[in-house]
């Protein structure tokens, strides 16, 4: 997802693009996120789950979350 869309996901970015993800945990004394989403950040959630990632080659990748 960009900018709210599925339509045009990156494309030929011209710098590393770093992932991080998290999954479930403790829920006791967890941080909230900033209010406003900071513009390098693409994508946020709280809810649980995990990360699926398989590499075919040096530039294609599929990632589910």
């Amino acid at each position: 997802v960009y900018n709210g869309s599925y339509q045009q996901p990156y494309r030929n970015y011209k710098a590393p693009v770093h992932v991080v993800t998290g999954s479930a945990g403790c829920k006791e004394g967890r941080e909230q996120f900033v209010p406003k989403r900071p513009s390098w950040s693409a994508f946020r959630s709280s809810d649980y789950g995990y990360t699926r990632m398989k590499v075919f080659n040096k530039t294609h990748l599929y990632m589910e979350q």
